[in-house]
């Protein structure tokens, strides 16, 4: 039958589903703690308007 992918094709799709993976959980826990922390990374007087 021969080889179904060519070389190192499995190591790419292995590594694009991880780094989906961990920017997933990445966003996931960002978004925990900024709930969590309640708007503090919100620099509200920063910036004159």
């Amino acid at each position: 039958m021969g080889n179904r992918h060519r070389y190192g094709q499995d190591a790419y799709e292995r590594l694009a589903a991880f780094s989906i993976l961990y920017t997933a959980l990445a966003a996931i826990l960002y978004v925990a703690v900024d709930k969590y922390l309640a708007g503090s990374f919100d620099f509200g007087g920063a910036m004159k308007g």
